[in-house]
């Protein structure tokens, strides 16, 4: 850990990074392809365990069966914000792949991110696709071991109209 950010006056003074500064520091190798920017602060990914990637591949096939063809259910696939570039573990864009040659999506119909041992920081990542324009925010626990959404998630995922039962307690 870095101790000098333990200090919250440290912490007040640290200079976020931007989302364009974050590109031109991948373009040009600075970073590597292991981090993220979340809240113009690069964090180092976790490894997926077999479990995780097991759930996500489970989840995939899962959206593709039931998504609008105006949509497509991309993996750990960028989503450009203001102050941010998460890459959740699932997500449901509106439109083609090939609509995103240029740019990545800055919105999604819906983001998914499966905690299996970094719950908490998988929820604050959740929160910042959601604050980034993600409709559908959801994550998932080991702890509980179903789908925690929000509410609107649990309703509907999306208007074209899948539906999910409500999440039941254990």
């Amino acid at each position: 850990m870095i101790t000098v950010l333990e200090s919250p006056e440290a912490r007040q003074t640290v200079h976020p990074l931007s989302v364009e500064f974050y590109h031109e520091a991948g373009r040009l190798g600075l970073i590597g392809e292991d981090v993220e920017l979340l809240e113009g602060v690069l964090f180092k990914k976790m490894p997926e365990s077999p479990l995780h990637q097991s759930l996500v591949r489970l989840l995939q096939r899962l959206l593709e069966s039931v998504i609008p063809a105006a949509c497509f259910v991309d993996r750990e696939s960028p989503v450009t914000c203001v102050r941010s570039e998460p890459e959740p573990d699932l997500a449901v864009f509106a439109g083609a792949p090939e609509d995103f040659r240029h740019a990545h999506p800055a919105t999604a119909e819906l983001v998914i991110e499966i905690a299996i041992n970094t719950r908490q920081r998988d929820l604050d990542k959740a929160a910042v696709c959601a604050g980034a324009g993600g409709k559908n925010t959801g994550s998932s626990s080991r702890r509980r071991e179903h789908p925690r959404a929000s509410r609107s998630l649990r309703r509907r995922v999306m208007d074209g109209g899948m539906t999910l039962p409500p999440a039941t307690r254990r």
